[in-house]
């Protein structure tokens, strides 16, 4: 796959604005897709779910990264770091063109070392409001992911992999949530409430963190 070209300093004044991020944070089947989807429809911003670009990578037919991405998934555990980054940059830099300055990212960062490479490439182009972190129990998380799985066709949609990037998830995110927390960057949220109050929370929090200054 080829690297996402970054703009010129010149380029980007006359084309584009610089984004302005927010990373949404969370276990499996903690609700972040659900909110993001609902927050872009209202509020006319970009949504961008991780797991959905490396689904839509993991099909395309002359990806080299097709059977890395499943067995990945199968074991519950992360990609290659650069293939993450790579992806998400092309789909921001798209998105740029059309004049998106928004954007809710969904599932990212999971590690430090994907939110240091990240950084140093879009420095010049985005920056970052902040992050909601969504919490649920382990729970309340598997038995979503189970009722999703019924009908989502994933592979890892299943208790035995829940297990795994549940694990995965917890160790690898204390880190980051340290980070995003030292820097007064992070809204915790808890997301077991009814469907409507959690929504409503969110919207909230994501129109405050968008009209900070930085």
């Amino acid at each position: 796959m080829d690297a996402p070209m970054i703009p010129s300093e010149e380029s980007q004044s006359q084309d584009m604005n610089i984004a302005e991020i927010i990373y949404v944070i969370g276990g499996p089947g903690v609700g972040k897709g659900t909110n993001c989807s609902r927050l872009a429809r209202d509020l006319n911003v970009a949504h961008i779910s991780v797991g959905d670009l490396l689904r839509e990578e993991q099909v395309r037919p002359e990806s080299s990264w097709r059977s890395t991405i499943e067995e990945h998934k199968r074991d519950g555990t992360l990609v290659p770091t650069e293939l993450t980054v790579e992806l998400l940059l092309k789909r921001i830099l798209q998105e740029m063109r059309a004049n998106t300055t928004r954007f809710l990212i969904d599932g990212f960062p999971r590690t430090t070392e994907q939110a240091s490479l990240f950084k140093d490439k879009v420095s010049k182009i985005c920056t970052s409001k902040g992050v909601i972190s969504l919490h649920c129990s382990e729970r309340e998380m598997l038995s979503r992911v189970l009722g999703r799985g019924k009908t989502s066709g994933r592979i890892d949609d299943n208790e035995a992999t829940f297990r795994k990037r549940f694990q995965r998830f917890t160790e690898d995110s204390i880190p980051v949530l340290d980070y995003f927390r030292g820097k007064g960057k992070m809204i915790e949220m808890h997301s077991e409430l009814p469907r409507d109050e959690i929504y409503d929370v969110f919207k909230r929090e994501a129109r405050d963190l968008w009209a900070r200054r930085l």
